[in-house]
């Protein structure tokens, strides 16, 4: 019995016409990873309200909605997802850390469904849906999608 082989013939032009390829590749890839970035940031901000538990309404003494401060900023080849209030760390530990309050856990969450860890939560559950979305974006700008 006879066993085919498949086989593939490189010569130096046909590897030189890969390697342009590739490089072309690699450089669309990389100016268009920030683009992908944000795309995957926005994706966890839209989950962190839509999926429970959801980041809470915080009062407004404390300085007003929790869930309007939600940003994301891509520095280097990573998103920073980021809740930028005095109390965004509390709400997220579900707890007060420091100061006259400190291991006192929070008791009352501003509605159902919000609480603690709204942000590590999503991150943890959802990490291949963001990889996924990373991927479909990047390939899409780049062309070979």
């Amino acid at each position: 019995m006879l066993k085919r082989r498949a086989a593939i013939e490189w010569n130096r032009k046909s590897f030189t016409k890969f390697d342009v390829r590739t490089r072309v590749l690699g450089r669309d890839m990389e100016m268009h990873q920030r683009d992908a970035l944000v795309a995957v940031g926005h994706q966890v901000l839209d989950d962190c309200v839509t999926i429970p538990p959801t980041v809470p309404k915080a009062p407004v003494p404390f300085g007003g909605t929790l869930r309007e401060m939600g940003t994301i900023r891509v520095v280097d080849s990573t998103v920073e997802i980021i809740f930028d209030t005095p109390y965004a760390a509390v709400m997220h530990a579900g707890r007060w850390e420091t100061g006259p309050l400190a291991g006192i856990e929070v008791q009352h969450w501003s509605e159902p469904g919000s609480g603690p860890n709204y942000l590590l939560s999503k991150l943890q559950r959802r990490r291949r849906i963001y990889a996924q979305t990373y991927t479909e974006v990047l390939a899409r700008l780049t062309g070979i999608g």
